[in-house]
Formats: structure tokens, sequence, C-alpha cells
């Protein structure tokens, strides 16, 4: 089921990397082996444009959550996955460079239109859809709804 929604590969990098000092790597992964130990798969659509709200709740509430979690051994096994609503692949690239968690790759942008067709997400974000491991809604799809986002955020991280 996961595979229709990512494709078979999604991105990561090492959540602890920068807190142990380490070059951070992005590199693609199987998606079924990616999500294999997670109950909980929370899409964030946001773009990196700094004018935009999407950027200031990826660096200043979900990452650091997510890096939170990483350090505790993930206990509430959730994964975080990026959709880009940026503009192009440098602006990705660049953005996606400061994050800790899974990305949908840029250049997969018939998954992104699909996700957001599928969940009711439209705009450059914030939006949070939490699923399950099976790809099926968790919690209603929620854009941009400051309190509320940080309390999905807290509650599955």
């Amino acid at each position: 089921a996961l595979r229709a929604l990512f494709g078979d590969k999604i991105l990561t990098q090492d959540a602890l990397a920068e807190i142990e000092k380490r070059e951070k790597e992005i590199v693609e992964k199987d998606t079924d082996e990616a999500f294999a130990d997670v109950d909980t798969i929370m899409l964030c659509f946001a773009a990196g444009n700094p004018a935009l709200p999407g950027r200031k709740f990826t660096e200043n509430v979900l990452n650091p959550l997510y890096k939170k979690s990483e350090m505790l051994g993930n206990p509430n096994k959730t994964a975080v996955v990026f959709v880009s609503c940026d503009q192009d692949q440098a602006a990705f690239d660049e953005y996606y460079g400061q994050m800790s968690f899974f990305a949908l790759p840029y250049c997969a942008r018939d998954q992104k239109d699909a996700l957001a067709k599928k969940y009711g997400v439209s705009g450059f974000g914030p939006n949070l859809v939490v699923l399950d491991n099976q790809g099926e809604t968790k919690e209603d799809p929620s854009r941009g709804k400051g309190g509320f986002l940080l309390g999905l955020a807290q509650k599955y991280l």
C-alpha cells in the first residue's frame, strides 16, 4: 500500500548526524524497508520559502521534535515524510538539506499531486496528514492551524 503512495524509493537522512557532528548524507531507500518498523506516517506538505509559514513550522517545531524522538529511539514509531511544495529542485535541495526525516523525491511530482488530491491538500502549507502504516488516514488533514499542527506533531512524535 505504501509503494502505491510513495513509489519504490523514498529519500532519507540520518537524523542523528547533526547531533553526533557527522556529515549528513541523503540516500534513496526502498519504501517498504524504510517504513518496516513504523506505526504512523506523518506527511508534511510545505514549501521552503522563508516568507511562508511552512518553513518556520518545519524548522522550529517538526524537525526538533523528530530529532528528539530519534534520540529516544523513536518510541512512537512515527516517520515524517516531507512532501515538497517548492517550485524547483534547487529550492527543494536547500530546504530538505536542513531536515532530518524522509522525503518524497522532488522529481516525483505526479505522486506529490496524487497525495495532495487524495488527502485534500492545497497551497504551500504547512499541512500535516497523519496516516497508519497502511496509508489510511488516522487524523484529518490540517492546514496551518498553528496550535493544532503543534498538537499533532507532539502527539505522534
